[in-house]
């Protein structure tokens, strides 16, 4: 698991991943219309957003991020189609150990139902629907505890 840090290599590797994001139509399901653009994306991966990742030679095919907030952390979660598999469950347990050592709790909203019960499988706990949180739509929001998480992962 890698962790961003901005220079030419890696900013390539994010701008590669952001076209891929777009050309499926990912960014759309994955981040707020106020991110989409290249530049705001960029600035938003930078910054106190903590990015982890593992890429191909194909570029990025997971990634995770977490944007601090009070004493935890709001994070979101990507994997590319074709890696939708046990491998990206394996790396989405190694990104929230890293993240648990960081922030005592993770919070993350989605307003797909899937999403949302992917995340219950790895210890996130309902804390309701959001009106109008996503892009004016709403959005179950979750969060997870170090012990809610390794409850359902192990220690």
């Amino acid at each position: 698991m890698k962790i961003y840090e901005p220079g030419t290599d890696e900013d390539l590797l994010v701008l590669k991943w952001w076209g891929l994001l777009t050309e499926t139509g990912d960014l759309g399901r994955a981040f707020v219309r106020a991110i989409w653009p290249l530049s705001e994306f960029m600035v938003n991966m930078g910054g106190n957003t903590i990015l982890t990742y593992e890429a191909d030679e194909q570029g990025i095919w997971f990634a995770t991020w977490y944007d601090p907030i009070m004493s935890g952390a709001f994070c979101g979660l990507w994997v590319r189609e074709d890696k939708r598999n046990m491998e990206a469950v394996k790396a989405g347990h190694l990104s929230m150990r890293i993240a648990f050592e960081t922030f005592p709790v993770l919070i993350t909203a989605t307003r797909s139902e899937s999403v949302r019960k992917t995340a219950q499988r790895q210890g996130f706990k309902d804390l309701g629907v959001v009106p109008h949180l996503f892009d004016l739509e709403d959005a179950f929001v979750l969060y997870a505890t170090k012990k809610s998480f390794e409850e359902l992962n192990g220690g």
